[in-house]
């Protein structure tokens, strides 16, 4: 990672939208995007207790990539391809890489 680069990024996006992602103009372009909407998803799809069905968490996955505003609506279906083509061992490993990202690396940050 480049951070020079990032933090040039970072000091033009604060030139631009002073006040970070609190700015007017952010909050109006979150709206857009159903930020609030796919956070509460995302939370109670990804919650450390749905992890015992590793198949869910993929087609959880699968819900919130094709709904997101933010993914490339030519890569949507090529990710929703990919999952229905994984086999259970496959699902079980990708679910496994997401709980060790989204609940274990947190917890040793906490410490």
């Amino acid at each position: 990672m480049n951070i020079t680069k990032l933090k040039e990024a970072e000091e033009r996006f604060f030139m631009r939208y002073p006040g970070g992602f609190s700015n007017p103009l952010m909050l109006e372009i979150a709206k857009k995007h159903k930020v609030e909407k796919m956070n509460k998803l995302a939370q109670d799809s990804f919650a450390i207790e749905q992890f015992e069905s590793p198949s869910k968490i993929v087609d959880s996955m699968s819900k919130i990539v094709s709904r997101s505003s933010m993914v490339s609506l030519f890569e949507k279906p090529k990710f929703r391809d990919l999952v229905k083509a994984m086999s259970d061992n496959e699902k079980e490993r990708l679910s496994h890489g997401l709980k060790e990202f989204l609940h274990v690396i947190k917890c040793l940050a906490l410490n």
